[in-house]
């Protein structure tokens, strides 16, 4: 009866677990700074999807340039953590041309080499975005951008 008991408590600690990460990624996805003020930063730390996913990758995701400053500076978050695909924060904002969040996070530290597991980078996501965004390369836009990304010794 004891077990049961124990397995009934952990189960509703998961649903609750469940419910706090999809508070603190509404609040990171909407840029909610507000929402986002008002939880534990601890659970904010501790916020992590089925997928590896952390709320720093929901917000550079969608752009939200000052909930991923306050994940960084207040929270403590780290900007190379990778998801369970080997995705980071970078790739999720470069995937979705955000590049107001991409420079931010290579300022912070991010690793713009960092390859997820099929083995691409955050440059193809970019590339990939701006020629999807374009139907077209643009030979002038890219090599602008990249030289945000790529140091030139």
């Amino acid at each position: 009866m004891d077990q049961a008991l124990e397995k009934a408590r952990h189960g509703q600690e998961r649903l609750q677990d469940k419910a706090r990460v999809e508070k603190i990624f509404k609040a990171c996805a909407t840029g909610s700074l507000e929402a986002l003020k008002k939880l534990d930063k601890s659970h904010i730390k501790q916020a992590i999807d089925s997928d590896g996913k952390t709320a720093l990758h929901i917000a550079a995701s969608e752009g939200k340039l000052d909930i991923v400053k306050t994940l960084i500076t207040t929270i403590g978050l780290e900007v190379n953590t990778a998801d369970s695909d080997g995705w980071s924060s970078l790739h999720c904002a470069a995937s979705r041309g955000h590049l107001q969040v991409c420079l931010y996070l290579l300022e912070k530290g991010a690793n713009a080499g960092q390859l997820t597991t099929q083995g691409t980078s955050v440059l193809h996501y970019l590339v990939r975005y701006v020629a999807d965004k374009y139907n077209q390369f643009h030979l002038i836009y890219i090599p602008s951008m990249l030289t945000n990304f790529v140091k030139i010794e």
